[in-house]
């Protein structure tokens, strides 16, 4: 595409293996202006992703792209240029607006119930079969007796933490905070109890008598 608008675009291979695949090195000489060339786009999102993307981090830019499938399997893309503020300035402006914030997040403390909103107007999370529900709370009235959920960051099921990941607006509040936090050994701790296990089981193994080992065979 760089070089379809204008610019120097060369590729160096590794000079001891001319056949590779890959470049080592990949230089781009800049022109005076590049030259937007017309493109045919393969009708599938992800072909298409590039050129959404170039056109939105340049200001005053746009493009246009016809006939591509939108499989919703494949939309994320979309997802995400409309709920980041980089591309869309006021997508979360009920957050990030304080006086509107007050109404539209719940911040989430550990060990607090889920409530929200001012002193007058208090609403809480109530979460039965997995499923979360608005309540509204009275002045003065205890919202844990109301049935409001209580948060906790160490549920050991992630199912309490997907249920607040689906709260959205404008009928829930948007959820600001920790959803869960529990502690798990990282996938190399495990490995190296595996590896500590079998050689308390089999003991220490030699390289030379594993390859000696089953079937072996002699190319002449």
């Amino acid at each position: 595409m760089l070089r379809a608008s204008g610019a120097r675009v060369e590729a160096v291979l590794r000079s001891s293996m001319p056949t590779a695949p890959a470049p080592a090195t990949v230089t781009v000489e800049p022109c005076e202006r590049l030259r937007p060339p017309d493109m045919t786009v393969p009708g599938d999102l992800s072909s298409a992703a590039f050129h959404l993307v170039a056109a939105l981090i340049v200001p005053g830019r746009a493009v246009r792209i016809e006939g591509v499938g939108l499989n919703p399997s494949r939309t994320a893309l979309l997802e995400i240029l409309q709920n980041c503020p980089v591309y869309n300035d006021d997508e979360w402006i009920e957050v990030e607006d304080r006086k509107q914030r007050i109404e539209a997040s719940l911040v989430l403390e550990d060990g607090h119930p889920l409530v929200w909103g001012t002193e007058d107007q208090r609403k809480g999370i109530r979460i039965e079969n997995g499923i979360p529900s608005v309540v509204h709370l009275g002045a003065g009235e205890d919202p844990v007796a109301k049935g409001v959920a209580v948060h906790h960051e160490r549920h050991e099921s992630p199912a309490y933490a997907c249920a607040l990941a689906s709260l959205h607006r404008p009928q829930f509040p948007v959820p600001i905070g920790v959803f869960r936090a529990v502690p798990k050994p990282t996938y190399d701790a495990l490995i190296g109890e595996q590896v500590e296990r079998a050689v308390e089981s089999r003991g220490r193994g030699d390289l030379g008598t594993l390859l000696h080992s089953g079937d072996t065979w002699t190319v002449d």
